[in-house]
């Protein structure tokens, strides 16, 4: 679902005995704020062979997320309309799932669609509504009606719903999102031969039929989520559903709760911000190491990466920063980068 481009490439010459407390690098008042500082962690009087030397960077955002474009996103809305979602849920669920819609057309660029995918025992693929009006997606959000499977309680199949959306977005190139809303674990799978397996009815999480129920949604979300960003919304306070829907989503800070109707419609607005957040990618620092020290290329964390421009001018790609569409700005962070003095050139 990643969407805005703006290249920050941060030239810094790394001159350990010149570097100051506080050295910053910004932009100019018309791009998006982005400030890095460096500091030396450690200043001994005097450094000697095998010493380390840490040199701490901080990021920090302080606004400025007008000035940032986003790419196009294809949504598709996978909602539950299994026989457990009559009455007041289902009535909610089409109000929250309009103010979802209502978000895209407030905060949409050309290129942004959405499609609606139903399930109970089986999902069915909905039309394609495409950015500035959505079409008539409002009408076909109001024609959603319960229609599980007589005879097996009307059951909650994931796997079939989230197969669905997976082939959907073989068919599409932009950035992609799903938004996935059940209340209930999955009831249904669809079994080796074609043919339907489960209960239908959600008895005992022990029983080994609805243990497959879960391995099969899972797996089908772990191959969406190559393709996608799965965002995932549970109804209640069934803690079972909520590890699994935490597994089906792309991380922890994608799967959100609701646990009555009451909060439904600020969880879908706040998945929609999510959908149609900026954030500026590509950015980079680039540092020039001095003859008398060698750079620890492990002391990176994860989803820093380093490369070399040349044999003495590394380059770090640091981590995205998402501006929300709330116009919060993002918490600042730091990342550091060790060096050993290896008493070549200047003497330490």
């Amino acid at each position: 679902m990643k969407k805005r481009w703006l290249s920050l490439v941060l030239m810094f010459a790394l001159v350990m005995t010149l570097i100051p407390s506080n050295a910053a690098i910004s932009f100019a008042a018309t791009e998006p704020a982005i400030t890095i500082t460096s500091a030396l962690l450690n200043k001994p009087s005097q450094y000697r062979v095998g010493d380390a030397a840490v040199l701490r960077y901080t990021v920090t955002p302080s606004g400025g997320v007008q000035e940032v474009n986003r790419s196009a996103v294809d949504t598709v809305l996978v909602l539950d309309v299994s026989n457990s979602m009559s009455g007041t849920k289902l009535a909610t669920l089409k109000s929250s799932a309009k103010a979802f819609v209502q978000h895209m057309k407030d905060n949409g660029v050309t290129g942004d669609k959405i499609t609606l995918i139903s399930f109970h025992t089986y999902a069915t693929q909905g039309s394609t509504y495409s950015y500035p009006s959505f079409g008539d997606i409002n009408s076909a959000i109001d024609r959603l009606t319960i229609s599980g499977y007589s005879g097996n309680n009307g059951g909650t199949n994931y796997e079939d719903a989230l197969m669905d959306a997976k082939a959907y977005f073989k068919k599409v190139s932009l950035a992609n999102s799903v938004v996935f809303f059940s209340d209930g674990v999955p009831t249904f799978y669809n079994n080796d031969w074609g043919s339907l397996g489960g209960t239908g009815y959600e008895d005992s999480y022990n029983n080994p039929e609805l243990e497959r129920c879960k391995a099969e949604a899972i797996q089908a979300a772990t191959s969406l989520k190559s393709s996608a960003t799965v965002y995932t919304i549970s109804l209640g306070t069934n803690q079972k559903q909520h590890d699994v829907m935490r597994s089906i989503a792309t991380d922890a800070s994608s799967a959100l709760i609701s646990p009555g109707t009451t909060e439904l419609t600020a969880a879908f607005k706040k998945i929609a911000g999510k959908v149609t957040a900026k954030e500026i990618t590509n950015i980079k620092v680039r540092g020039t190491v001095p003859a008398g020290l060698t750079l620890n290329e492990s002391s990176l964390l994860p989803g820093y990466s380093l490369g070399w421009v040349n044999s003495g001018t590394f380059e770090i790609s640091v981590p995205s920063v998402t501006f929300p569409e709330d116009g919060t700005t993002p918490a600042p962070f730091y990342f550091d980068l060790s060096f050993t003095v290896n008493g070549e050139g200047n003497k330490w």
